[in-house]
């Protein structure tokens, strides 16, 4: 992946001959991996508490929303 001559830096490199290698930008699927894992917990606390779900059906026809409940994760 970042190797000097076969990775995707020395492909990024070809084309932007003044860019710099970082190695967190190569790792967009750890930053999607805590945004799911947030989503995740906020979909479990409004589905853990009838009140909440309640709630959350009354934001969604509020919102005129289309979908108005959640699958428990």
């Amino acid at each position: 992946m970042v190797g000097k001559c076969a990775g995707d830096v020395s492909r990024i490199k070809l084309v932007a001959k003044n860019s710099s290698s970082r190695h967190r930008i190569l790792h967009w699927h750890a930053i999607l991996k805590i945004v799911l894992d947030d989503a995740v917990k906020m979909v479990n606390f409004i589905k853990s508490i009838q009140l909440n779900v309640r709630l959350f059906k009354i934001l969604c026809e509020v919102k005129e929303s289309v979908r108005t409940s959640l699958l428990l994760h």
